[in-house]
């Protein structure tokens, strides 16, 4: 889930953040990451991208 999603939901990121490290023992280890910003400029290249074909 990424800030775009958590926003649909009418929910601030950082809300998220703070529910997720106060409950460390009930959320998988995998469950948060942070992308590169490598990462995130690919990202919002092929989500353009996938928008014009749409």
């Amino acid at each position: 889930m990424l800030d775009s999603d958590v926003a649909m939901y009418h929910y601030e990121t950082k809300y998220i953040n703070l529910v997720v490290r106060r409950n460390k023992e009930r959320f998988p280890e995998n469950f948060c990451f942070q992308l590169t910003k490598e990462e995130f400029d690919k990202r919002k290249v092929t989500r353009k991208y996938l928008q014009s074909r749409e």
